[in-house]
């Protein structure tokens, strides 16, 4: 089962059964246009892939031994800013585009084998389309985009690596005003990163590592629009 397609449905069901506990109200145009601000949230990831000696060969998982196979975890925090442009429709549709930059610490470790380290995801970006419903204040909305994020791994036996992803990204979100100037937004994304292949720096210059995973992102963000 993709338990990350399951939990995008699980949001969009959410937002739906949001907007039909809303009563209607007469669309504003406080919604439209731009917003900066700050936010900050938790994520977590899956990362899984092999290794094998005599590089530059790029290692094939499906066919290397078992003690050259690698899964593991991840968890941490995110922060940054974000940049949005939203156009409210008079049908109380609002459609908008939206970027974000962080910095994060999103770790997890291989305890024990040949593998055994520490990668970190250390920056993330990610820049979406969203389509929502609006009723004054509250903002329901989906968002898809595309995402790319820095990761590097330090292991115990000295097979360092760094690696730059991209991948698509999808979630949904609720944003409110607290004023015309200041909004409030949570917002659920997951990343769909790329599998990449790299070849060891530090002490094993001779080894090849292939790997990717994907990211769940809970982020809380504070914006304020410009020009109203």
């Amino acid at each position: 089962m993709n338990y990350a397609l399951l939990r995008v449905a699980t949001a969009v069901v959410g937002i739906g059964m949001m907007c039909g506990a809303v009563s209607a109200a007469p669309a504003s145009p406080e919604w439209s246009g731009l917003f900066v601000g700050a936010e900050g949230g938790f994520s977590w990831a899956d990362r899984s892939g092999c290794w094998n000696f005599g590089a530059p060969n790029e290692p094939n998982c499906a066919t290397v031994q078992n003690s050259r196979r690698f899964a593991y975890t991840q968890s941490g925090w995110l922060g940054g800013f974000q940049v949005a442009y939203n156009w409210q429709l008079p049908s109380s549709f609002v459609f908008g585009l939206q970027g974000a930059f962080d910095i994060a610490n999103i770790t997890g470790s291989i305890p024990s084998g040949s593998s055994a380290g520490t990668g970190t995801w250390n920056a993330l970006g990610l820049g979406t389309a969203k389509l929502g419903w609006t009723n004054g204040p509250l903002l329901l909305y989906g968002d898809a985009g595309f995402a790319a994020g820095n990761f590097n791994y330090a292991a115990n036996s000295g097979c360092n690596f760094g690696m730059s992803h991209t991948g698509p990204a999808a979630g949904a979100g609720v944003g409110w005003k607290m004023s015309q100037k200041l909004s409030l937004n949570v917002e659920y994304d997951h990343i769909w990163f790329d599998t990449l292949s790299a070849q060891c720096t530090g002490a094993h210059t001779n080894v090849e590592v292939k790997t990717g995973g994907g990211l769940d992102l809970v982020k809380f963000g504070l914006a304020y629009q410009l020009g109203q």
